[in-house]
């Protein structure tokens, strides 16, 4: 059972008015962003929308035309750094400390982690954070393999950072006093995928062989090495694991003469030294002779596997047509356990031959042992069948300089090169060593560091992938003003009470989040507005399609501006892009300038690409064509998307609203909800998420409270009751894709109790 906490709805109409926009000449800001903001006007019954290319651009927009400016003042509610000499990873694969960057200005890149592609590409740097180190909790995190800084016995390469950073992992970004033994966390390095393990299994099976790193324990390199003759063999094999960094192939002259006076040639690719090969050493090789692991099962075999076993160190019998698999290092219970593969897995007869008995001399003793070899196809018409199929089985891998090992009548098969598209490698997650450690004392590391990094939005420090340094109050920060940071009710929504008690001569702005599109007090809200002539701007990222007293959240009935986000996972998604709302014709004017450097793009010109006179600088903010198209098709359907996660939300009301440790927080009746998030609050959090994650089920608390930030830790004040539901809120799966045996499921595992 896997059921995510978020999943992508993307409608399967928008194909052809995709591609319609894409080749129509015009991808910009065009006719479907005007259709998209005249379709949002329709819904939510407000005439002054402007589309913008993300929520985040909308509420730095509302700011701006709110009139925030530097050192004023903005109450919202909140919902992290590196030491001085943690070395990050540039473009180039050099590192430079993070300091450096910063004190330099870099305008360098640095290696990022892309989500969608899973590779690490480089992406310039936007910006950085320096504060003062003061008294923080310190983690030095590492893993289990990472590279040595002074060979075997050094210390690993890992990175100090402070307890609420975040980390790459395989559930997620984490913060890294959150890391459990069971983590795995991203690194740069690469492991097979499960084409290429097929591969790697044939080759170990046969003369293939893991080299461990002297220099740095834990890692290991892959070495392949065969004739000149069959050159063509390697380098098929080595195109199939060059992602897992091997080698260019490299021709070796022997000194060493053969009969026929020339000199023998040989061939070889070997890959740099890394960590899921040293695993892989680990496991074949545990006290230095190769075995079958006992990890290894018929899933780990396929026809790939047996052809590369057999090129590598398989010969052709020719007297009864069969073939002999060479098994030399393996004793007599691995060949059965490869057998019993053989017969289960491929319907092969095969049989175990004693080849010759050898001895040898290591570390002054004398060693015997036998050489096994397995058969395929001798002593019976049965046997022969097997060969048959084995052979039938193998042939389409088998290129053309190799067919020479197949019997006659199946050498005519086509070598089929598709077969050997394995594709790229998986990306290599470690299991963490984290250490309460404080990074050392030395008289120019008074500050500690951030970057904010285009795009992906983090960026690699050793080989460890960090979130930046990030929080939802952003763009409060970029127009130079001041959060002030009020508390919350258990509901997670800004608390009035608290915001009345911070206003003064200073405050230009409240911000009201809508919490996983349960919308906040606007009644009383707007009471305090009103009271002091304080615009509101409503953050309702998660809160399309929800309604406050029976009017659509964005119609400004209780605020100035209204912000939606239609990002990837959101409700309604553009693929990205957000929209801004107003409450004032005014305001909307100025923002449709704003939005596009200050450019009237409707005033009449003589020369259309030549502008007439800015009054007011502005940005480049405006969304396109291309995601109005998506944006205006997901439309059409997101009153079934919303009223999905409505029908599982009120499911989960009844089901669980008896369940010792369980509160449901979200049951206003003048509040609607878009349930983009279905949120509720537990005892024993940790142990409830661990319940819940290892039956595959989806769990987050999802952001992360803003003031525990090192960029913005000078703002921090005294939150009581955000200190109690901080510790107890967690959202569960709610939304389309959860199935009514989902839900069942997932209420039936809370119940079994955590």
């Amino acid at each position: 059972m896997n059921i995510p906490l978020f999943k992508v709805y993307m409608s399967k109409k928008v194909d052809d008015p995709l591609l319609k926009t894409i080749h129509s000449g015009w991808i910009g800001q065009g006719e479907k962003v005007k259709e998209f903001e005249q379709a949002l006007q329709n819904r939510i019954k407000n005439p002054y929308c402007l589309t913008l290319a993300s929520g985040t651009h909308g509420l730095h927009l509302a700011l701006r035309l709110a009139g925030v400016g530097f050192g004023d003042e903005v109450i919202t509610s909140p919902l992290t750094c590196l030491y001085y000499g943690s070395p990050v990873l540039l473009e180039n694969g050099t590192t430079r400390t993070i300091g450096s960057l910063v004190n330099s200005g870099f305008k360098g890149k640095v290696l990022s982690f892309n989500r969608k592609t899973k590779t690490f590409e480089p992406k310039g740097i936007i910006g950085w954070i320096k504060k003062d180190i003061g008294n923080r909790k310190w983690y030095f995190l590492s893993h289990e393999r990472a590279k040595r800084t002074n060979g075997k016995s050094g210390r690993r390469n890992g990175v100090f950072l402070t307890e609420d950073h975040r980390v790459l992992s395989s559930r997620g970004e984490v913060r890294v006093d959150s890391l459990t033994e069971n983590d795995r966390i991203l690194t740069t390095e690469y492991t097979p995928n499960l084409r290429q393990r097929e591969l790697l299994v044939g080759m170990l099976l046969g003369d293939g062989y893991i080299r461990k790193y002297k220099q740095d324990a834990g890692r290991a390199r892959l070495a392949i090495g065969h004739a000149w003759e069959q050159k063509e063999w390697l380098i098929l094999k080595y195109n199939c694991l060059k992602s897992l960094d091997m080698s260019l192939p490299k021709k070796k002259v022997s000194s060493v003469k053969r009969q026929s006076g020339d000199f023998k040639c040989s061939i070889g690719t070997y890959s740099k030294a890394c960590a899921s090969f040293g695993e892989m050493r680990d496991t074949w090789y545990p006290k230095g002779k190769k075995i079958i692991p006992d990890s290894i099962t018929e899933e780990d075999f396929s026809w790939l596997t047996l052809a590369t076993w057999y090129m590598d160190d398989g010969s052709l019998d020719a007297r009864y047509s069969g073939a002999t698999l060479c098994t030399d290092s393996f004793s007599k219970e691995d060949c059965e356990k490869l057998i019993s593969i053989l017969g289960s897995k491929f319907g092969l007869d095969a049989r175990i031959y004693e080849g010759k008995r050898v001895q040898y001399h290591k570390d002054g003793k004398l060693h015997k042992s036998i050489r096994y070899r397995i058969h395929i196809g001798n002593g019976s018409n049965n046997c022969i069948g097997s060969a048959d199929t084995f052979f039938e089985g193998i042939s389409a891998y088998v290129p053309k300089t190799m067919k020479y090992k197949l019997p006659e009548k199946f050498r005519g098969i086509k070598f089929n090169h598709k077969l050997w598209k394995l594709g790229k490698a998986d990306n290599y997650y470690a299991k963490p060593i984290v250490e309460l450690r404080n990074p050392p004392k030395q008289k120019y590391c008074k500050d500690m560091y951030c970057l904010e990094v285009e795009d992906n939005h983090n960026f690699t420090v050793c080989d460890i992938a960090l979130k930046n340094c990030t929080a939802t109050n952003w763009p409060i920060l970029m127009q130079g003003a001041v959060p002030v940071w009020a508390d919350v009710k258990d509901d997670m929504n800004i608390d009035p009470n608290s915001i009345r008690k911070l206003v003064t001569d200073r405050t230009k702005a409240i911000m009201a989040i809508h919490w996983g599109g349960y919308p906040c007090d606007m009644r009383e809200i707007k009471d305090i507005s009103t009271d002091y002539q304080i615009p509101i701007i409503e953050d309702a990222a998660h809160a399309f399609g929800s309604r406050y007293r029976h009017t659509n959240i964005g119609s400004c009935s209780y605020s100035d501006f209204t912000m939606f986000s239609f990002q990837a996972i959101k409700s309604l998604t553009s693929v990205d892009g957000g929209a801004l709302f107003c409450n004032k014709g005014d305001d909307y004017k100025r923002g449709k300038l704003l939005r596009w450097y200050g450019i009237d793009r409707e005033s009449p010109r003589t020369d259309f690409r030549c502008e007439e006179d800015i009054l007011e600088w502005g940005y480049k903010y405006h969304m396109n064509d291309i995601n109005a198209s998506v944006g205006l098709v997901n439309l059409e359907e997101v009153d079934w998307v919303i009223d999905t996660a409505r029908k599982n939300a009120a499911y989960y009301d009844e089901a669980l609203k008896n369940i010792d440790g369980i509160r449901i927080v979200q049951s206003d009746p003048e509040k609607t909800s878009s349930y983009w998030l279905y949120t509720i609050l537990v005892e024993n959090r940790a142990e409830f998420m661990y319940l819940l994650g290892s039956r595959g089920i989806g769990v987050s608390r999802v952001h992360e409270r803003n003031d525990k930030h090192t960029c913005t830790k000078q703002f921090k004040r005294d939150l009581p009751n955000l200190e109690e539901v901080i510790k107890k809120h967690i959202s569960i799966p709610v939304g389309w894709w959860v199935t009514e045996e989902d839900i069942e499921y997932i209420v039936a595992t809370i119940k079994k109790g955590w």
